[in-house]
């Protein structure tokens, strides 16, 4: 169905509503020129889609306060729960076949997509419920600091809608816009989504073998490296004082060198970024992040969100 019917019939049923702050005119302007220019929208259809479009003062406030401010220990808490493993371990179990077989294209460990699953969406069971076209609207016009990232994904998610024969109006997702069972954001879900049905329609909303191919593709994409954990916990009880600078990479042969050896098995060749979590609390923790790490900051740029996914994969993998 053509995205002009489609937003037609959502503006009728939804009816016409004004965003509720004031928006920067000439920078909402030049938007819809791009999109009629660059990517052949009808200048109706964005007039149409963007009139529905509302400001969420909550969004503003919710990107401000984002859980990856909290101390990991608070962060953790909310991923690596006895619940969250054991239902990560049923996902596992129930989708185990399809699992392995993207595993072995990719390269990428099953427990790893589990475990981004388990953190991103509760095994889809929380996908979030806030409109994307009012996300993505608000942050694009309403938040300068990333309003050019916004836009970016703006874009892309009316070129999804068309694409997926869907109304911008009746899609939801997170308050900065993410998708579906992996919370792929439209740029995303356009570039690296996969479909075991339909290759020009992958489903991230309710089809768990997209979400799951997808994934793997999506890091795949971003150089997993094959066999390789995230991270490794560091014991430094036997430090001898040498100089160390958390951020920089080491092998794990030359940390040994300062007393610092892994917890888990890690060849002497191996080589990760020295991280301190927690570090403004009693009690820090010292981890070494190998490539892996960074891959997973590719889907989110915390560290915090890389180790819960590390340690909530260990979990998965340990009870399987």
């Amino acid at each position: 169905m053509r995205l002009s019917k489609i937003i037609s019939t959502s503006f009728l049923l939804f009816g016409f509503v004004l965003a509720t702050a004031s928006t920067p005119t000439n920078d909402v302007d030049l938007f819809k020129k791009e999109l009629v220019e660059k990517f052949k929208f009808k200048a109706n259809e964005v007039d149409h889609a963007l009139k529905n479009a509302k400001f969420n003062e909550k969004i503003i406030t919710t990107m401000n306060t984002p859980y990856e401010n909290k101390s990991y220990t608070d962060y953790r808490r909310l991923f690596i729960t006895p619940k969250r493993i054991s239902e990560g371990q049923e996902f596992y179990k129930q989708n185990k076949s399809y699992l392995n077989k993207i595993s072995k294209q990719y390269g990428v460990a099953p427990e790893i997509i589990v475990a981004i699953i388990g953190v991103e969406s509760n095994y889809g069971k929380r996908t979030t419920h806030y409109s994307t076209l009012d996300s993505l609207y608000t942050l694009a016009f309403h938040y300068p600091k990333r309003a050019k990232f916004f836009r970016y994904e703006l874009t892309q998610f009316l070129i999804l809608c068309r694409e997926l024969g869907k109304s911008p109006e009746s899609v939801y997702g997170s308050y900065a816009g993410a998708l579906g069972i992996p919370q792929f954001m439209p740029s995303s879900y356009r570039h690296y989504a996969l479909s075991t049905t339909n290759p020009k329609k992958p489903n991230l909303f309710d089809n768990k073998m997209d979400a799951i191919a997808s994934i793997g593709n999506y890091l795949n994409h971003f150089g997993w490296v094959a066999g390789q954990t995230p991270a490794v916990m560091l014991d430094l009880a036997n430090r001898n004082g040498k100089r160390v600078e958390f951020g920089k990479v080491y092998t794990a042969a030359e940390l040994k060198t300062k007393g610092i050896t892994p917890k888990g098995k890690l060849a002497d060749k191996e080589k990760g970024k020295l991280l301190q979590i927690d570090e403004d609390t009693t009690t820090p923790t010292t981890w070494m992040g190998l490539a892996n790490f960074d891959v997973i900051k590719k889907y989110n740029k915390s560290n915090l969100y890389a180790l819960a996914v590390t340690e909530l994969a260990a979990g998965i993998k340990n009870k399987s």
